[in-house]
């Protein structure tokens, strides 16, 4: 076989290239020993880097598992935040799509971890086992036959000489020796030269597999971002109009940043279904000693219900279980404003607002779901389409339990010119008011005027609230008619503007539609023509007249109660006599009628013979005899012969013409000038900065004051002196102005450019009421500072008393003796004596 080439066999170890020679092996050479130190170290090195690979590789696919456990804790969290997007489908389904993806690439994770794990730790931890220990358990054997086999040498050669035997054994001995250790030598020399070749191919063809499952791995991430390419941009895309829109949103949500906190208010219109109203009022405990004031929230439910509940609380507690057999109505008599009542036949609740507008919200609708809790009843409904309209009226009565007094006032306020149909829609039979429009309403036109606000309307039930002198008064000076005439002056552009009429069958949009055009945008108002009807005669000045009103007829030296409800029984007859003697200043109780006499003229006014356009000349007797014993401060305090200057053209506006209608206390010019934009509040700069509400002062009209502080006028205005009307008021003697500025909390410390207070001028004057209200008012302050939990209502009730005096016309309301006695002014009332110094 010397000189010829083998063929290369891989699965023939001889055909490998020896890393030890053989013959050096069977030989047990110096360079056989050198050789095989050298591969044994060899291997020692490799098996320690292996070891450490195999370490690390562990680690890492440990560290790979705690990451893939933390993504799957970061994806429930995901699916968690998904799950509070599920009424937003469209964020929802998104969330899902993303949570799906980010799964489906851990699971790639996890199979190239899984992969790793097989080539690293696996098949390398196998050759590490298998090719280099059985190398060195093969080393150790070795050693322990060249030990056997130099011991039987070292025997063999101590044998002396003639002991043939024994040399025979020892021979023998060595060369089984020899022969053992020739075989360790060559399955030595065999395994490292095995091992030196799969070394090769055995550890970087598992480092191949790795690079494989990481190609595999970006493979399956590439393809599923390929697939999922579209969808990304769309969200993308979906996302940026998403920051877009919202961005807009902030910024508009920061335009209307001030309206929202100074304009929203602390009450809600329909929260939720069922619910008709939802806010916070403070209400009053019923403990005697002390009655505290808590906060709660209140929801008036359309079941006829009212509950309220702490902020925290879950369950409500209900307040009122039915509210039909309920009334509601303000306390003007409170220490603390902005306070109503709530009465059931076990218990009244007192309840107090934030402010006027919560007030007037929350009464008006606590109003109106007791009417409509007592309509919608069955005692009410049944029949009900059948019934004619004095039916229901006397149904309604007994359900409501009015008193004959207060059912009369009622009665009255419906004979005013218009008012026994509904201003707006023309219903029958209307059971509400707007006071300071002087109109009647039905209970849908109501609803809608108290959607305007209270700067637009104020309404209350005509049989469900107490009505005071002064508001009657107003309803009689105006009335359905008169407001018509200036609300719907242009009557005939109605269709010209493509605004519907409402009516009592219309649809509620129609009828907000027609109440907002009407009231607020004030389409169909139409300035003052001054023309002459045709004559050539030019106007050149203007005045407005003094109304004429019905004269009341003495009632005797009856006196009637002191909140006015109805009409004293002892004048109900010569009340009869004279509405039949004035019939004929009515106008026909048919819609159509009304409706034809509204239209009739464009504005109230006509030109005299010397060409002076007098404002309320075509005006009828308002008809403030529906309280008989009701008397204006003008009517007794001497200012009856006061006359008006009449003005140049030039000057006309509606500012100026309020100005002097409240001079003059013509209220159906008064209500002209407003519904033409007149600010209640104008300074005439002309006249000491005076405003309306100190001309009403001036011309001494009770009435006047309260039509302007309905309509908003600022009761603490000041003129060029620093003078409030109260002072005004207190000057001029005027007791029932005084008492309606007290009611309505006026300023009775505020002093002029001299330094003099109300107080000070009433002393001077010796107006004797007016000292005892204004000092009663001071104390009644100074309660109120010292003890803000507590209610005294002596003070309203003194007032009460003494503006029902002024009213009746028991004294003049002026009174100026300094010897009227102030000792019990009001019937069960004791006040201290107070002596005008």
């Amino acid at each position: 076989m010397k000189g010829k080439k083998l063929i290369s066999n891989p699965d023939n170890p001889l055909n490998m290239k020896p890393v030890i020679d053989f013959g050096e092996c069977v030989r047990d050479s110096p360079k056989f020993r050198s050789n095989l130190e050298e591969q044994m170290n060899n291997v020692d090195n490799l098996d320690g880097k292996l070891e450490k690979l195999l370490k690390t590789s562990n680690v890492m696919i440990e560290s790979g598992k705690s990451f893939l456990n933390c993504q799957h804790s970061f994806y429930n969290s995901l699916s968690e935040v998904s799950v509070h997007f599920r009424h937003d489908p469209q964020v929802y389904s998104s969330f899902s799509k993303c949570s799906s993806g980010l799964i489906e690439l851990a699971k790639f994770h996890s199979t190239l971890l899984d992969q790793i794990n097989r080539a690293i730790c696996k098949n390398i931890g196998d050759f590490l086992r298998k090719e280099l220990r059985a190398c060195k358990e093969t080393r150790s054997y070795l050693e322990k036959l060249q030990t056997e086999y130099d011991g039987a040498l070292n025997r063999n050669s101590a044998i002396p000489k003639g002991k043939n035997m024994e040399a025979d054994e020892a021979m023998n001995a060595v060369n089984t020796a020899r022969a053992n250790f020739r075989s360790g030598a060559v399955d030595i020399c065999y395994q490292l030269t095995c091992f030196q070749q799969k070394k090769r191919f055995e550890i970087l063809d598992n480092i191949l597999s790795v690079i494989n499952a990481h190609k595999t791995f970006f493979h399956q991430g590439s393809d599923y971002f390929k697939d999922t390419e579209p969808a990304l941009k769309n969200l993308s895309s979906e996302l940026s109009e998403m920051r877009s829109r919202a961005a807009r949103d902030a910024n508009s949500l920061l335009d209307n940043r001030g309206v929202l906190i100074h304009q929203t208010p602390e009450y809600i219109s329909g929260g939720y279904p069922g619910c008709i109203m939802q806010g916070y009022l403070f209400r009053r405990g019923s403990a005697k000693t002390f009655k505290s004031w808590k906060r709660r929230w209140f929801e008036l439910l359309d079941k006829g219900q009212l509950t309220y509940r702490k902020r925290n609380e879950e369950h409500p507690t209900i307040m009122e279980e039915d509210l039909r057999i309920c009334l509601v109505r303000p306390m003007a008599e409170c220490d603390r404003r902005f306070c109503f009542e709530l009465i059931s036949p076990n218990k009244t609740h007192i309840l107090q607002a934030d402010g006027e507008e919560v007030f007037q919200a929350w009464v008006a609708a606590l109003q109106a779901s007791i009417s409509s809790a007592i309509h919608n009843s069955p005692a009410t409904r049944y029949h009900e389409d059948s019934s004619p309209p004095s039916t229901k009226n006397n149904s309604a009565t007994d359900l409501l339990k009015l008193s004959s007094e207060k059912a009369r006032v009622v009665e009255s306020i419906l004979k005013v010119d218009g008012n026994h149909f509904c201003c707006d829609c023309g219903a029958p039979d209307p059971e509400w008011a707007s006071v300071n429009l002087g109109i009647t309403l039905c209970i849908e036109c109501s609803g809608i005027h108290r959607s305007l606000g209270v700067h637009h309307s104020k309404v209350k039930s005509l049989k469900l609230d107490t009505w005071e002198n002064g508001l009657l008064k107003v309803m009689g000076e105006l009335g359905n008619n008169l407001v018509n005439r200036i609300y719907l002056a242009k009557a005939d552009v109605v269709n010209t503007l493509g605004v519907e009429r409402a009516t009592p069958e219309c649809s509620r949009d129609v009828r907000e539609t027609w109440i907002k055009v009407k009231y607020v945008d004030k389409a169909f108002v139409n300035p003052p023509k001054l023309s002459t009807d045709g004559k050539p005669k030019m106007i050149r000045r203007w005045s407005v007249k003094k109304p004429i009103r019905r004269r009341r007829i003495p009632s005797g030296s009856s006196s009637p109660g002191r909140v006015v409800e109805g009409i004293a029984d002892a004048s109900s007859l010569l009340m009869d006599i004279e509405t039949k003697l004035l019939e004929d200043l009515e106008l026909g109780n048919s819609e159509s009628e009304s409706n034809k006499s509204l239209q009739s003229k464009e504005t109230y006014g006509a030109s005299n013979s010397d060409g002076v356009f007098v404002f309320g000349s075509d005006l009828p007797p308002s008809q403030t005899d529906i309280v008989n014993h009701l008397v204006d401060d003008e009517e007794s305090s001497g200012e009856t012969d006061h006359k008006e200057i009449d003005e140049s053209v030039d000057t006309l506006d509606a500012n100026i013409l309020l100005y002097k209608a409240a001079r003059v206390a013509n209220l159906g010019v008064m209500c002209e000038a407003m519904a033409l934009g007149a600010d209640k509040n104008w300074i005439n700069v002309n006249d000491e900065g005076c405003t309306p509400l100190h001309q009403a002062v001036l011309g001494g009209s009770v009435t006047a004051c309260e039509f302007l502080i309905l309509n908003g006028a600022r009761i603490n205005a000041v003129d060029g002196k620093c003078r409030t009307p109260i002072y005004l008021a207190t000057q001029k003697g005027h007791t029932g102005q005084v008492c309606l500025f007290l009611r309505n909390r006026a300023g009775h410390h505020l002093a002029d450019n001299d330094g003099r207070t109300p107080l000070d001028v009433a002393i001077t004057a010796e107006h004797a009421d007016i000292v005892t209200l204004l000092r009663l008012a001071q104390m009644d302050e100074e309660m109120r500072i010292g003890e803000a939990t507590q209610s005294d209502d002596t003070f309203q009730e003194i007032v009460r008393d003494i503006a029902q005096r002024a009213y009746d016309g028991q004294e003049s309301p002026s009174t100026t003796s300094s010897d009227v006695p102030l000792q019990g002014i009001s019937s069960g009332i004791s006040v201290p004596n107070l002596h005008v110094t």
